[in-house]
């Protein structure tokens, strides 16, 4: 494969990458507020329900997901089902 190629490949794979980073985890629209990204590796937000502060790797949501199953197991309940339809 030639060098050109290759260059335009690996950018165009940063770009979906990176814009699929950029947007809230559903987890987070479901039960956080006051999303942001805090740098290229970290996003956080805020528990609507108890007002902890999550930060986590950019691009992943176990950390949302976890704190919601572990503190909020009725409200992690409900967003089992509504994401499950």
């Amino acid at each position: 494969m030639d060098h050109t190629y290759l260059t335009c490949l690996f950018m165009f794979m940063f770009t979906l990458v990176y814009k699929m980073a950029s947007k809230p985890p559903s987890v987070v629209k479901f039960g956080y507020e006051e999303f942001q990204i805090i740098s290229d590796r970290k996003w956080c937000a805020k528990c609507k329900h108890c007002g902890e502060k999550i930060t986590e790797t950019r691009g992943t949501s176990s950390g949302f997901t976890k704190h919601m199953e572990r503190k909020h197991a009725a409200l992690f309940e409900d967003y089992k089902k509504r994401k499950s339809k």
